[in-house]
């Protein structure tokens, strides 16, 4: 392990070094140009406006680069039409979003206060299981997690992620162009500028023109870059279901994700039983309890949500009354008076194998049966997606179902099979968390596979930037569109008093405190 520490933080440290020294080349690249007066690079920087400092760079397109599209509109009473449509649905999609991410921020804020305190419902948990849920928590209940290269991101996806975030900025911020075009606002400019590895967009308009317009057409363009955020959000996600569903076309369900299993699983399924082998190396799990997994970070989540102590289901299983079943309960032993703490209904010879479980029908009397474990082990993948009717399954019930010990339903490919099929487990979300050693599904692709994940990867990222970006956008906060929003909702065209000047102030602090308090709540959260 303190190998493996080493390695990795030389992996970091190294990475670091060349960040820096590439950031070092081209500052003294620029002064170098600059000094020797080479005119290419001189007239470029000047057309540009191009300015290069230590971690930063910006550049500049003046309004004469953006003539062509002013000409565009100017010309089209058809596009000027459906400009103003389209930027009207801005509006309005903005203020739910504000008024959504409002709420979110507050709720987040609870979530992580509830951090530090164990719930009631948890009392009853053993110590393992309460430290597997305070653990993992942190993942599931924090909505905003800062990415950082070298910590939460492999330096392999650095460039993936500056890519997205360009084009998530350019299109906010063509958003806002268009629309002040649109508003006969001139634009004097489109930028663009990198902090580190961050990349950004920025627009300049004229503040006395702005200030000219309606309080509507004001909305119009403030909203037009969260706007085009949350469109871009939505084809993101459409790009990347359609990627997903082609490939799997073409490549049957070699696409479909999972977490591979490192090493042989042993479990102990009774205090009796010992240890016995719940999965071999090489297995690939796709689900938990319906939970899709798709890799090592669903894999820990999907194992959070079982381990809640209200999810009550994951005691049962419910299978068709179909002649299999019948023949194997009708053979089994049973006992209809055998209360749950008697001890196990099965023999001990049978611990490794089988498990005592009751089980009733719909409008039948509840009786109990040793079975064994691999009954589902041959039921379709039908089964996880279509649960059967009430009225015609038979539901089982893994004795004793307390509060630590679960059934746990894991859907796998055992052995390069084909078909998926379930295996069962019944103990604790922790104790499965710490015998299952997995990895994500190193299945090896060929080039047009890898190249189809690469791209779905690409447009979930897009969609989880863009949408991100479009939220924060929309709060009333210092240097976010939404202060601007809130402060054209509550303007006023002369005589605004001072008491709603200072209110609409006042609200513009308080959401930007909370923002900044949820977001070094979250990093601390995630990081400590």
């Amino acid at each position: 392990l303190d190998c493996l520490l080493l390695v990795g933080g030389m992996s970091s440290a190294v990475s670091l070094t060349v960040f820096s020294m590439v950031w070092l080349t081209l500052l003294l690249l620029d002064r170098l140009f600059r000094w020797a007066r080479l005119k290419s690079y001189c007239r470029l920087a000047s057309r540009v406006h191009l300015r290069v400092g230590f971690f930063n760079l910006k550049f500049f397109i003046s309004k004469s680069e953006l003539a062509g599209v002013k000409r565009l509109l100017s010309n089209s009473c058809f596009c000027k039409f459906m400009l103003d449509v389209w930027f009207s649905m801005g509006v309005v999609v903005t203020l739910f979003s504000a008024l959504l991410m409002v709420r979110l921020l507050l709720f987040q804020l609870a979530s992580l206060f509830a951090l530090s305190s164990t719930p009631s419902s948890t009392s009853t948990l053993s110590s393992a299981e309460q430290s597997f849920l305070q653990s993992n928590s942190v993942d599931a209940r924090t909505m905003m997690v800062p990415v950082i290269p070298g910590f939460n991101l492999p330096w392999t996806r650095l460039p993936m992620l500056v890519v997205v975030l360009l084009i998530c900025a350019v299109v906010h911020e063509l958003g806002h162009a268009l629309a002040a075009t649109g508003e006969g606002v001139p634009v004097l400019g489109f930028g663009f500028f990198l902090f580190g590895f961050y990349p950004g967009a920025f627009t300049e308009l004229t503040g006395r023109d702005l200030d000219g317009l309606s309080t509507w057409r004001k909305l119009k363009v403030f909203s037009a870059g969260v706007w085009h955020n949350v469109v871009l959000a939505a084809v993101g996600s459409v790009c990347s279901g359609a990627v997903l569903q082609l490939a799997r076309r073409l490549h049957g369900s070699e696409l479909d994700g999972g977490v591979w299993v490192r090493s042989p699983a042993f479990v102990e399924f009774t205090t009796t039983s010992g240890e016995v082998l719940l999965f071999t190396a090489g297995t690939v799990i796709r689900s938990v309890n319906g939970c899709e997994v798709l890799n090592r970070a669903d894999w820990s989540r999907c194992l959070l949500q079982a381990a809640e102590p209200d999810q009550a289901d994951n005691h049962y299983y419910c299978l068709p009354h179909t002649e299999r079943l019948r023949r194997l309960l009708h053979s089994t032993d049973y006992d209809r008076r055998l209360p749950a703490d008697d001890g196990p209904c099965c023999q001990p010879t049978l611990a490794r194998s089988h498990w005592c479980f009751y089980w009733h029908r719909h409008r039948t009397r509840t009786s109990f049966h040793c079975l064994p474990i691999g009954i589902f082990d041959e039921e379709e993948e039908e089964l996880d997606r279509k649960p059967p009717p009430v009225a015609n399954s038979v539901c089982l019930l893994a004795v004793p179902a307390d509060h630590d010990r679960k059934l746990f339903r894991l859907r796998a490919l055992f052995n390069n099979d084909s078909r998926l099929k379930t295996r069962l487990w019944i103990g604790s979300a922790a104790q499965l968390h710490a015998a299952v050693r997995v990895d994500d599904n190193p299945v090896e692709r060929g080039d047009v596979p890898r190249l189809a994940d690469d791209l779905r990867q690409f447009f979930s990222c897009v969609r989880s930037f863009s949408l991100t970006l479009a939220l924060l956008n929309a709060v009333p906060c210092y240097g976010l569109d939404g202060q601007f929003i809130l402060r054209a909702l509550t303007a006023c065209r002369a005589g605004c008093s001072p008491l709603r000047r200072l209110l609409t102030e006042l609200a513009i602090f308080l959401c930007t405190a909370l923002l900044l308090f949820c977001l070094l709540l979250s990093a601390l959260a995630y990081f400590v």
